[in-house]
């Protein structure tokens, strides 16, 4: 599987949009964030900004996985937020996953694509 590794030594996090337009040049449409590579509002739930950029992320067909060690470390709702974001993707009656929630365009490679910024 081909992700966008976000960066987390970026001067300025990334918005959904700018994270829309990194995936399309690329071709990638996989994005894995480190937790350092989230705003800080992304934890707190009540600023709108994780639903933000989850929502935006999932309307251009691009899969989200973020690596957050400590999960306990943030409010309730983040916490709530991250189980059901953990839930397994749903599939058909045959156990397929449906075509449209796969994400990536070719399961096959899996490699890392650096953002400008990391190289």
């Amino acid at each position: 599987m081909v992700y966008f590794d976000a960066p987390t030594d970026a001067p300025v996090r990334f918005t959904p949009q700018d994270l829309v337009g990194a995936c399309n040049e690329r071709d990638v449409w996989n994005v894995l964030f480190d937790e350092g590579a989230l705003r800080p509002e992304f934890f707190d739930l009540s600023s709108g900004f994780a639903g933000d950029i989850v929502q935006k992320l999932v309307n251009y067909g691009i899969r989200v996985g973020a690596v957050v060690p400590d999960v306990t470390a943030y409010s309730e709702a983040f916490r709530d937020f991250a189980r059901e974001a953990t839930d397994p993707v749903p599939s058909d009656s045959s156990g397929t996953v449906p075509k449209r929630l796969r994400g990536s365009r070719d399961p096959d490679r899996a490699r890392p694509v650096r953002s400008a910024a990391q190289k």
